[in-house]
């Protein structure tokens, strides 16, 4: 339990919500076909986490920020580094992974910003670095 007197009033609103929305149902179905109260709050939180809409608003807002030149893009086979505007590929392995290039940050991966190519990028910091840039006016 929360220490956070928000969170506790908050948790108290959606709690009450629930109540009423079982309760109606219950009213307009009847209590032949009603699930018990636990399980369909169970019900009703999975659809809250696996909202459709909410997934696809945040892929359309991301999809937005991102402009011609903040593509994630993969390196080629056998890419080492990035050097005079080409790849230099002379890796060992084919698809040789590297640590990503934010602090703290341990993802092995082969991609990177289409903008700064030769800096390793995964997904999660690729879309910071695109918020950051915008924020920045560039």
């Amino acid at each position: 339990m929360t220490q956070r007197w928000e969170l506790r009033v908050f948790a108290f609103i959606i709690a009450v919500c629930e109540v009423n929305a079982y309760l109606a149902i219950r009213f307009y179905e009847g209590k032949k076909r009603m699930p018990t109260l636990l399980n369909f709050r169970r019900k009703y939180g999975w659809q809250l986490i696996l909202n459709d809409d909410l997934v696809e608003e945040t892929m359309e807002h991301y999809q937005m920020t991102l402009q011609g030149c903040h593509t994630l893009c993969r390196a080629p086979p056998h890419a080492r580094i990035y050097c005079n505007l080409h790849w230099i590929c002379n890796a060992l392995q084919r698809y040789q992974q590297y640590a990503c290039g934010y602090f703290g940050c341990n993802n092995q991966i082969r991609t990177y910003c289409a903008c700064r190519p030769g800096v390793w990028l995964c997904g999660t910091y690729h879309f910071r670095h695109v918020l950051e840039e915008q924020e920045h006016g560039n």
